[in-house]
C-alpha cells in the first residue's frame, strides 16, 4: 500500500466517500522502501512537512526564525479558529483499513479522504504532508483540496504552493493525476464575541460541505476550458467561502522544491519577504527576533515573558 497514515484515515460520507488508513511502510512508485534520507538538512531536520515547505513562500525568514527561536509562542485566535474549524470539518469522518480503501478503489468508487498522511522522497528528503481533502474516482485523483481560515481570500503563492504538493505527494505515491485539480478554499474568520459558534453553525448546520461539493461538481464543467495556472486559477466565490482552482503540474511542484531545498540544504540564507506588511504583522519582529524587517510591528501585540519563554499575543482574530 502507498498511501500511509500515522494518524487515522478519516472520510466523509458525501459522494459514496470512504474513511481513514492505518499503518505501513511508505514507498516510491517503483516500490522501494522509504529508507535513505539526507541527513545534511539545516535545523538538523530528518524530513520536511508540505506545510512548512509551503510557509517559506510566505516568509522564508519567518520560517526560519520559528524554528530558531521555539521559545517564542506565538498566540493568535486566528490559529485557534482555524484548529477548531479543520476539526469540525473532519468530524463526521470515519475511520478504514487501508485493505478497506483498496478495495474501494479498485471498485472504481467515488471516494472523498480527509486528513490522511502521504509520504515520498525528492532529491533524498522525505516530503510528508496531510492535506485536508481528497477526492478519488478509482486511482484517480480528482481533487485535493486545502482548507485556510482567513479574511483574506485572494490566492496567495505559500496556499498554491501547498495544494501543488499534495497533488505531488499524490502522484509519487501511484495514483493517476491526469486530470487532477489543487484547490484552496478560503473561510472567512468570524468576528466577535460568537466567533466560535458562528463558524461551526457555518460549517455544520448551514451545510457547508455539502455547498462546496456542489460547486465543484458544477466547476469540472468549466475546468477542462480554462487555464486554472498559477497566475490565473478559476475562482468561485460564494456567500461566506472562495474557491481558487489549479491545475496540477509536475514541473511547477518540483521547481518550487528545488528552490526551498536551496535554504535547507544550507546554500543560502533564508530569504525575508519584501512586502512591509508581512513585517507589521509578524510575531517574531514583535519579539524582536527580526534583524530583517522593513517595518515596525504593530503596536498592538502583546507581549509576555515568563519562566524564560516569550508570548507573542497577536492583536487580530
Amino acid at each position: 500500500m502507498k498511501t500511509i497514515s500515522s494518524r487515522q484515515l478519516r472520510h466523509s460520507q458525501q459522494l459514496n466517500s470512504l474513511s481513514r488508513l492505518t499503518t505501513g511502510s511508505a514507498t516510491d512508485p517503483d516500490g522501494s522502501e522509504l529508507t535513505a534520507e539526507r541527513n545534511v538538512l539545516v535545523h538538523g531536520r530528518l524530513c520536511l512537512e508540505v506545510s512548512t515547505i509551503a510557509s517559506q513562500w510566505y516568509c522564508e525568514k519567518k520560517t526560519d526564525l520559528s524554528i530558531r527561536h521555539p521559545k517564542i509562542k506565538v498566540q493568535s485566535l486566528a490559529l485557534e479558529s482555524g484548529t477548531e474549524g479543520h476539526e469540525e470539518l473532519s468530524r463526521d469522518a470515519v475511520a478504514i483499513t487501508e485493505s478497506e480503501f483498496e478495495q474501494a478503489l479498485k471498485q472504481n468508487k467515488r471516494v472523498q479522504l480527509q486528513e490522511s498522511r502521504f509520504e515520498a522522497t525528492f532529491d533524498g528528503v522525505r516530503i510528508v504532508g496531510v492535506p485536508d481533502l481528497i477526492e478519488f474516482h478509482g486511482r484517480r485523483g480528482l481533487l485535493v483540496l486545502e482548507f485556510k481560515f482567513s479574511g483574506r481570500s485572494r490566492p496567495f503563492i505559500d496556499r498554491y504552493v501547498q495544494a501543488q504538493l499534495y497533488g505531488w505527494l499524490l502522484q509519487r505515491n501511484g495514483y493517476d493525476v491526469t486530470r487532477l485539480v489543487c484547490a484552496v478554499c478560503v473561510i472567512p474568520h468570524v468576528d466577535g464575541a460568537n466567533s466560535r459558534s458562528s463558524k461551526l453553525e457555518m460549517l455544520t448546520e448551514r451545510g457547508f460541505l455539502e455547498d462546496l461539493t456542489v460547486a465543484w461538481t458544477t466547476a469540472r464543467k468549466k475546468v477542462s476550458q480554462h487555464p486554472m495556472t498559477n497566475g490565473k486559477p478559476l475562482t468561485m466565490a460564494e456567500d461566506g467561502w472562495t474557491l481558487h482552482l489549479y491545475r496540477y503540474e509536475e514541473s511547477a511542484a518540483e521547481k518550487h522544491l528545488r528552490w526551498s531545498f536551496e535554504y535547507w540544504f544550507g546554500n543560502r540564507d533564508p530569504v525575508p519577504t519584501k512586502n512591509p506588511a508581512k513585517c507589521r504583522s509578524c510575531p517574531f519582529n514583535a519579539a524582536g527576533a527580526c534583524n530583517s524587517t522593513l517595518h515596525s510591528p504593530d503596536a498592538g501585540f502583546k507581549i509576555r515573558r515568563r519562566k524564560g519563554l516569550i508570548f507573542v499575543q497577536a492583536p487580530w482574530s
